[in-house]
C-alpha cells in the first residue's frame, strides 16, 4: 500500500507538470492569462495585425486604456490592429526584459513597442531588484535561473526555491491551480489569476472613484513601498542595467520602441528631492540619445483627484492619459508603419 500510495503521489507531480506546460496560466499567472489572450489575438490572426504592445507595472495596467488605441490606430493604418496592455504587477526592467523575451520566443514580433520606466526603481543603492519581492522563482524557467541572478536575485536563495516547486508543484502551484478551478475557494489576497478579467486588450478596469479615507491609506501605503527607493536616491543598478539590456535587445532586433513614463500626482511627485530629479532626468535623456528613442513623459499630464494612490489611475485620468498618449503613438505608428511595409520580404531576426 505504502509503495502505490508513493508511486501515486508522484505521478500526480508529473501530471501536475504536465498540465503546467500546457496552460503556462498556472506556472506564471501574471504573465501567462495575458499572454494566452496577446498571442491568440496576434500568433492565431489569418491576417497579421499591425501590433503595439506596452510592457509595464500596475500602473500601465490600469493606466492605458488599450482598446482607445487600437480603435484609433486601425483607422489611421487603415488595417487590422492589436494594441495591448501588458502591464503587471511588480514589474520593473527586470520582469519587463523577461516578458519580452518570453512572447519572442513564442512568435510575437511587435512593430510597436511601448516600455513603461518607472522612475523610483532606477535607485540602485539596495543592489537588488524591485522585482525580487514579486517574481517567485516558482514563476520562472529553467533557462531563467541565470538572467534573474545575473541582476540581483540571489542565486542559492533562487536555485533552491526554483528547485522545490520543480520537485513538488503540488505545493507551489497549489493557490494557481484552484484559482484556476474554483476561484471562489482562495482567499482575494491569495488568488493567481491577475489578469484573467481582463478586456481583449489586456486592459484592467480601473476603479471610477475613491474614497477619501481610502485614497488616504493607500498613498501612505505607496510611501511605505517606494520611501526606501526615493530616500538617498542613488541612480543605477540592476534595474537600470535591465532596461539598457531590453532596449538593446530591440535595437538589434528592428523593434520600433518608445519609452513612456506615466502620470504621478502632485504628492507622489513631491517625494522626489531635487537630486533625485535630476539623476532621473539625465538618466532618461542619455538613454533616448544614445538608442534613438522618442520619450513620452506624462509625470504631470494628470491632478490629484484622478488617482487611486497618487500613482494608479483612475478611470477618468486613465482615459484622459490614453488619449494624450495615442497622439503620439499615431505620429510614431504611422513611421513604424511606413518602414514595415518598406521591408516586407527582408528577413528578420
Amino acid at each position: 500500500m505504502l509503495v502505490w500510495s508513493v508511486v501515486g503521489f508522484v505521478m500526480c507531480q508529473i501530471g501536475l507538470w504536465g498540465a503546467l506546460l500546457i496552460w503556462p496560466e498556472l506556472h506564471d499567472p501574471y504573465y501567462g492569462y495575458k499572454a494566452t489572450r496577446l498571442l491568440r489575438r496576434t500568433l492565431g490572426s489569418e491576417e497579421r495585425p499591425f501590433t503595439a504592445l506596452m510592457i509595464g507595472s500596475s500602473r500601465t495596467a490600469f493606466g492605458l486604456q488599450g482598446g482607445r488605441l487600437e480603435d484609433r490606430l486601425a483607422r489611421e493604418l487603415g488595417q487590422p490592429v492589436v494594441a495591448f496592455n501588458f502591464g503587471v504587477p511588480g514589474a520593473g526592467p527586470v520582469m519587463q526584459l523577461l516578458h519580452y523575451r518570453r512572447l519572442r520566443a513564442a512568435g510575437l514580433r511587435p512593430d510597436l513597442l511601448l516600455i513603461e520606466v518607472l522612475p523610483p526603481l532606477l535607485d540602485g543603492k539596495r543592489g537588488a531588484p524591485w522585482e525580487q519581492h514579486w517574481l517567485l522563482p516558482s514563476r520562472l524557467r529553467r533557462n531563467e535561473l541565470s538572467l534573474v541572478q545575473r541582476f540581483g536575485f540571489p542565486a542559492e536563495q533562487t536555485r533552491r526555491e526554483w528547485l522545490e516547486a520543480l520537485l513538488l508543484p503540488s505545493f507551489a502551484y497549489r493557490y494557481s491551480v484552484v484559482t484556476r478551478v474554483a476561484p471562489q475557494w482562495v482567499p482575494w489576497s491569495l488568488r493567481q489569476d491577475w489578469g484573467r478579467d481582463d478586456d481583449a486588450m489586456g486592459s484592467t478596469a480601473p476603479l471610477r472613484d475613491v474614497a477619501p479615507a481610502h485614497y488616504e491609506k493607500a498613498v501612505a501605503r505607496a510611501w511605505l513601498d517606494y520611501s526606501p527607493y526615493l530616500k538617498d536616491f542613488q541612480l543605477g543598478g540592476p534595474e537600470c542595467a535591465a532596461l539598457c539590456e531590453l532596449l538593446e535587445r530591440c535595437t538589434a532586433e528592428r523593434i520600433p520602441t518608445m519609452l513612456v513614463l506615466l502620470p504621478e500626482g502632485p504628492t507622489f511627485r513631491s517625494w522626489y528631492s531635487p537630486a533625485a530629479r535630476e539623476q532621473i532626468q539625465g538618466f532618461i535623456a542619455s538613454v533616448s540619445q544614445r538608442y534613438g528613442l522618442p520619450v513620452v513623459d506624462a509625470r504631470e499630464w494628470i491632478e490629484e483627484g484622478q488617482f487611486l494612490d497618487s500613482h494608479h489611475l483612475l478611470r477618468d485620468g486613465a482615459a484622459r492619459f490614453t488619449d494624450g498618449l495615442i497622439e503620439q503613438v499615431v505620429r510614431f505608428a504611422h513611421e513604424t508603419s511606413a518602414t514595415r511595409k518598406a521591408n516586407a520580404g527582408r528577413p528578420k531576426r
